[in-house]
């Protein structure tokens, strides 16, 4: 799913994207239930209230912002990989794309992590300010070890990407790719800091 504001200025053929995927596994086997409330309905419901606060207040960026949803994520990145590919293909210049996998388990230090592989270093620093400015809890770097979520796609395609994670890497929710990836393991109010650091996000590098 592709959901677009349009932008205004000079530079209105930029795009910001910002991403979660809508996919869900269980990783005991394909007929197993997969609700999927951490991974990754939490960060699909982070962009949604993005967009919903943009369109309500009358946002007017200059570059252009798209909300993505991808499908495939768990089996490959396979979603973001074809519209990340198609992009390169087409020209159209992404000038920055954040990642929300994971946002509502808050571990055991309640900080949220910014992982520091398959990211853009100099976006990553900027994600770092964003924290600092918009989120009550601090953060601390962590790795991921691999390309672990649809951020990948676009830093193989040469766009600049970061990722804020839920937590330390080591602290990760067991729970995923269970069928008990549910609600009353999670914090909604933890989902938020994510939330007002997306929409600085797409504030800041869309104006």
């Amino acid at each position: 799913m592709v959901a677009r504001i349009i932008g205004s200025g000079e530079n209105k053929d930029e795009v910001v994207v910002i991403g979660a995927h809508e996919d869900s596994i269980n990783s005991r086997g394909s007929t197993q239930r997969a609700p999927g409330n951490d991974d990754d309905a939490s960060g699909v419901s982070c962009v949604l209230e993005i967009f919903r606060d943009l369109v309500q207040n009358g946002f007017a960026p200059s570059r252009t912002v798209e909300f993505h949803t991808y499908s495939a994520e768990e089996v490959g990145l396979r979603g973001s990989m074809d519209i990340a590919s198609r992009y390169q293909q087409q020209g159209i210049k992404v000038v920055g794309m954040m990642q929300l996998d994971m946002t509502m388990y808050h571990g055991t230090t309640n900080k949220m992590g910014i992982v520091t592989d398959f990211v853009n270093l100099d976006l990553t620093k900027f994600l770092r300010t964003l924290v600092t400015t918009y989120s009550d809890i601090g953060y601390v770097d962590t790795k991921c070890g691999y390309g672990c979520s649809d951020h990948a796609s676009w830093t193989k395609t040469g766009v600049a990407s970061c990722f804020p994670f839920e937590t330390d890497f080591k602290d990760i929710n067991s729970k995923i790719h269970t069928d008990i990836d549910l609600l009353n393991i999670l914090d909604p109010v933890h989902g938020l800091e994510f939330a007002k650091v997306g929409l600085g996000f797409v504030v800041e590098l869309a104006q």
